[in-house]
């Protein structure tokens, strides 16, 4: 009877140990798991930002390529424990089959703002960020022959026909609800969008 305890107790100590190194292997590689999981990539992601939520856990915006060769826009999220997952992903195939030309409507990060005045009282907006990557860039983009609305600020890296776009929306205004960066791209002729 000592004998068998003695081996479950081995057994046990065995399993724990063996438990603990896979908990640990699973936390330092969580953001690697938490790709290919979800048919990401995880050795050509290129992070487009990274920033921490209201919550006050890390995020990352990242763009990458599926399994199936395809570009992805993805949006993770690392919890209060470490480990990360995948929150909203968006790919160049829609729902019909069809390719589109570009990814967007990552959301990030609303924040709101009260400001306050002696003669109009309280105002108060909200902050948005939204992110845009494509690889349909016909040329350079130049942001100085686009009319940008008041409170909007944009950032954009490009490489060839690849761009990255940050848009900061600092207002409720309908003009600025109302606007897109891609149509007003597209519009002068930077991007080809069918």
């Amino acid at each position: 009877m000592e004998r068998i305890r003695k081996y479950l107790i081995r057994i046990a100590i065995i399993l724990g140990i063996t438990l603990l190194i896979a908990f640990i292997f699973s936390w330092i590689f969580s953001f690697n798991i938490a790709l290919l999981t979800n048919g990401i990539r995880a050795n050509q992601i290129t992070v487009f930002d990274r920033d921490f939520d209201a919550n006050g856990n890390e995020v990352k915006i990242i763009t990458s390529e599926t399994f199936a060769d395809e570009p992805i826009l993805a949006y993770l999220e690392k919890s209060s424990l470490g480990f990360w997952r995948l929150v909203y992903s968006d790919e160049f195939i829609t729902e019909d089959g069809l390719k589109k030309e570009r990814l967007a409507a990552v959301l990030m990060k609303p924040t709101g703002l009260i400001n306050f005045s002696k003669n109009s009282g309280s105002i108060f907006t909200s902050e948005t960020n939204h992110y845009y990557y494509g690889r349909n860039a016909v040329k350079a983009i130049d942001l100085s022959r686009i009319d940008i609305p008041k409170n909007v600020a944009i950032s954009v890296h490009q490489s060839n026909s690849e761009y990255w776009i940050h848009l900061t929306i600092c207002s409720n205004s309908e003009e600025v609800r109302h606007f897109s960066i891609i149509e007003a791209l597209s519009e002068k002729g930077f991007l080809n969008i069918k």
